[in-house]
């Protein structure tokens, strides 16, 4: 897993630390080199160090002076090289096969004047070649140190300071969800990197295949075959757009590997499985009226109904316009959408297994209407992005990713769908789309007039789901207002033995499993609360900006310090209790949090309690780079069982067989309720 990655960087970090500064060194160094400089991801490897730093893996001024001496040495080379080559270093290796980058950097100088060196410090595309430009033009070598050095010393603690607090945030939400933090780290990691790569990738692979584009077509001219007639009309400027290709190949593989990753999980019960339902628990806990209408709504809006008139709409302004190719290109993105989604369904059981657990009456096959849009709607966009200029291609692409994005909330906020198969569906439809899209395009495309098929299509779909909206809406309400079903047994058999059935540790948002739940109560929180409370215990304080500086406060008060908040299985801990350990300055406190079980309790009068699954241990206040207190479990849950027993002695105590090699723990259950006879 990517977490596991993560926290193997950060392991590596910190038993190499001279090696992560020298790495800090090198590559801010590097990024002033000509060309080459704008190949080296040092400002993201600057941003990721200083993720590192909360962790404890790197100590902050080192790695502020690192890489500010590394900026400042790199800047003043490339000075260097410009003051003592001149013109000529233009006519070498990198700058002989750019020109235009001189040009540039000289051009950016002018603007700025002596202010260039700053600026251009936090510019990327100018920071390669400004400080050669400076040498080359003979800016006094005292002023252009000066402004080296007092540009590199904001620069170096900014992007520190930003990957400290990215670092800080983190380790507060991996407090909250176990591996959270790792699994944060390592998507931010990954997205900067995507962020970074992917422009460059794609500019470099046009570039690559403008350049060889003139040999190959001319290897394909050289003789008569139907493998070089192909190789022509892909090739040709007249006939395609390789920069549109290369960025559709790009979408075809990312979709693709987002697909067959998602797959994985599913058939190797990844722990996306099980973030599934603490996702839809979560989103059912907080439906809101006018939120729950409004995602009617827009699922309505995005029926089977919704995507046939579209694809209808789209059929007959295509047909008008003589289009038959984008015509059986249409249908067949939607129809192999279908065929696929409902095949994968049926070979995975989806129909069967979702959302069984919810009380939703669920669609015989799920996923079907993301896909079946997914795929419709990109392959319509990138049909009539052909004929658009730049801004209304981003503004098409906008309006249908933001749909795509709303119709999957909609579903997920309702308890339609599961996360794994939204990401499924998108992930298929949009590969498909995609997929039909590069072949469409590889020949010369029908004018299809994109402005009136967009308009048709619109107002057809609009006006089916305002129809659907009228039709379904109040039928909908009352399905989707459905709670999560529950089971029932008698006090008498949870006592003997069916507290066993509930689970052993609580299941984080992510799907990680973390602590055990230890105690189990039946009755109303105000009763525990009530016997708590006779025993030196508390609720937790309230999130207020005064108790939120706490956090923040150079001696923490553990009376005003809020808990940080958990789930279990998606829920909101229902009740949260403090008690200091110890002297009343150790920093230490134990912390009871109660969420609310799927089981309901018969009482002997007929009555009906709740069952409540919760947690109980130590939190110590850590300081984190000398400002920030964060709470952090500690792993013995013995000893805060015992003063909760002691703090209820009609309680009951069981053990269950458990083995942990991450929490310090017996077994020990406590079963208490407010009814102790």
């Amino acid at each position: 897993m990517i977490s596991h990655w993560v926290q193997s960087v950060v392991d590596f970090a910190r038993a190499h630390t001279l090696l992560a500064y020298g790495l800090a060194f090198l590559l801010t160094g590097a990024e002033a080199f000509p060309i080459v400089g704008a190949l080296v991801p040092g400002t993201a490897v600057i941003i990721a160090l200083g993720a590192l730093v909360p962790a404890g893996a790197l100590r902050f001024w080192p790695l502020v002076a690192f890489a500010t001496t590394g900026a400042i040495a790199g800047d003043g080379f490339s000075y260097w090289l410009g003051h003592r080559y001149k013109l000529e270093a233009a006519n070498h290796w990198p700058l002989r096969g750019h020109p235009s980058l001189i040009e540039r950097g000289e051009a950016f100088f002018r603007r700025y004047g002596g202010k260039a060196i700053l600026v251009a410090r936090f510019t990327p595309g100018v920071r390669a070649v400004v400080p050669l430009v400076a040498g080359i033009t003979g800016m006094p070598a005292v002023r252009f140190y000066t402004l080296n050095i007092i540009s590199a010393v904001l620069w170096a603690p900014a992007h520190v300071v930003m990957g400290v607090l990215i670092g800080a945030s983190l380790t507060i939400l991996g407090a909250v969800a176990g591996r959270l933090e790792a699994l944060i780290v390592g998507f931010f990691v990954v997205l900067l990197l995507i962020i970074w790569l992917t422009p460059r990738a794609i500019g470099w692979l046009v570039r690559l295949m403008n350049h060889l584009r003139g040999p190959a077509l001319t290897w394909a001219r050289s003789r008569d075959s139907w493998f070089r007639r192909k190789i022509v009309s892909l090739l040709d400027p007249d006939t395609t757009e390789i920069p549109g290709l290369v960025a559709l190949g790009g979408v075809l593989i990312g979709s693709t590997w987002l697909f067959f990753g998602v797959m994985q999980d599913l058939i190797s019960g990844d722990p996306l499985v099980r973030a599934d339902r603490s996702l839809l628990h979560l989103l059912l806990s907080m439906h809101v009226g006018w939120v729950t209408q409004l995602a009617a709504a827009v699922t309505e809006i995005g029926s089977g109904t919704g995507a046939l008139a579209a694809t209808g709409a789209a059929l007959i302004w295509l047909g008008r316009r003589k289009a038959w190719r984008a015509m059986v290109y249409t249908v067949s993105t939607i129809l192999g959408a279908v065929l696929f989604s409902a095949g994968l369904n049926l070979l995975l059981g989806h129909s069967k297994s979702l959302l069984l657990n919810t009380g939703q009456r669920t669609s015989i096959l799920p996923g079907i209407h993301l896909a079946a849009f997914a795929a419709l709607l990109g392959f319509l966009t990138i049909v009539m992005c052909r004929e658009l200029t730049t801004r209304y291609r981003v503004l098409i692409s906008i309006i249908t990713i933001t749909f795509l994005v709303a119709l999957a909330f909609s579903r997920l906020y309702l308890g339609t769908e599961y996360l794994s198969i939204t990401l499924e569906s998108i992930a298929f439809g949009a590969a498909w789309a995609t997929l039909l899209s590069i072949a469409y395009l590889a020949r010369k495309a029908e004018v299809v007039r994109p402005v009136g098929l967009g308009c048709t299509t619109a107002i057809v779909f609009v006006v089916v789901g305002m129809v659907n909206i009228r039709v379904f809406h109040d039928t909908d309400m009352r399905r989707f207002s459905l709670q999560t079903q529950t089971q029932t047994m008698s006090l008498t058999q949870w006592r003997h033995g069916g507290w066993t059935h509930l689970p052993r540790r609580r299941l984080a948002l992510f799907g990680e499993f973390d602590q055990p739940f230890t105690v189990q109560w039946v009755g109303s929180t105000a009763a525990i609360r009530s016997e708590l409370h006779a025993h030196g215990w508390t609720l937790a304080p309230q999130w207020t900006f005064k108790s939120m500086l706490q956090f923040l406060a150079p001696h923490v008060n553990l009376a005003l310090l809020p808990v940080l908040p958990r789930l279990a299985s998606g829920r909101t801990d229902g009740l949260v209790m403090v008690r200091p350990s110890g002297a009343a300055r150790s920093g230490n406190r134990i912390v009871l949090r109660l969420w609310r079980s799927n089981i309901d309790i018969s009482q002997p009068d007929g009555k009906i309690s709740w069952l409540w699954d919760g947690t109980i241990v130590v939190e110590h206040v850590q300081r984190l780079f000398s400002t920030l207190n964060t709470p952090v479990d500690t792993h013995n849950l013995n000893k805060p069982l015992r003063q909760l027993a002691s703090a209820i002695p009609e309680s009951l105590i069981v053990r269950r067989s458990y083995t942990s090699t991450t929490w310090r723990w017996n077994g020990d259950t406590l079963l208490g309720s407010s009814n102790h006879h």
